[in-house]
């Protein structure tokens, strides 16, 4: 006597989609507005948490009347387009951008 044996299937998995891609911030680190140094509009009011992703002078909230820009030490400064902008951090290197 044979006796019939089940076997177990399992449904084909469902295709994968590649992860959505970062956009290019042209050597900008990420982060979730888009900042890079591609080009674009200067950032005069970066939110409250900028410094979370992007490493800050010590002044960046004290001094807020320029726009963003990188100094050439990598920190940012909120000084852009100010006489002494990144004077204590080597000058200045460029303007971030927002898209």
């Amino acid at each position: 006597m044979v006796i019939p044996t089940t076997r177990a299937t399992t449904a084909p998995a469902p295709p994968t989609q590649a992860p959505p891609q970062a956009p290019n911030t042209c050597g900008a680190p990420a982060n979730p507005w888009g900042y890079n140094f591609c080009g674009g509009n200067v950032i005069s009011n970066p939110p409250s948490d900028f410094c979370g992703y992007f490493s800050c002078i010590a002044s960046f909230w004290t001094t807020t009347n320029g726009y963003v820009e990188q100094c050439v030490d990598g920190l940012f400064s909120h000084s852009g387009g100010r006489s002494g902008s990144c004077s204590k951090h080597g000058g200045n290197r460029r303007p971030l951008y927002a898209p």
